[in-house]
């Protein structure tokens, strides 16, 4: 289930995170292999400003050179393809994650075009979003 940016606007913190953990630790949260590399305090910090979309395969989810700082968690059933200066370099899955490079580069241009493979969910944090957590 997708939720609109409005969605949870009358619902308090504590609420968000427990119905978004709810609805996508049994799928996602338990298996991601990124956890590790997160505090527990910064991954429930993170969890209400997670944004869920949708990516069709085929679809360009980065490309190569441009400015955006997203960071982008592979949810269920999820596959994308990365390339650099048009070459593949690997395909990535469930539970991981990519666009963070882009956050800590100054230039912060990206540094590789991704692909979806499949109609896949994924979880979007917001690089402007991402030095609040």
């Amino acid at each position: 289930m997708l939720y609109s940016d409005s969605f949870f606007g009358d619902l308090n913190t504590s609420l968000m995170k427990m119905i978004f953990i709810d609805q996508w630790k049994p799928t996602f949260f338990i298996t991601a292999t990124w956890m590790s590399r997160f505090s527990t305090q910064f991954f429930l910090n993170m969890v209400p400003i997670l944004k869920p979309k949708i990516y069709m395969k085929k679809d360009v989810i980065i490309t190569e050179g441009e400015t955006s700082q997203d960071i982008y968690f592979i949810s269920n059933n999820g596959s994308v393809s990365v390339k650099i200066s048009g070459q593949w370099i690997k395909n990535m899955g469930f539970g991981e994650m990519f666009g963070e490079i882009s956050i800590f580069l100054r230039s912060k241009r990206r540094t590789a075009t991704v692909t979806s493979l499949y109609d896949s969910d994924y979880l979007v944090l917001m690089g402007n979003l991402y030095e609040s957590c």
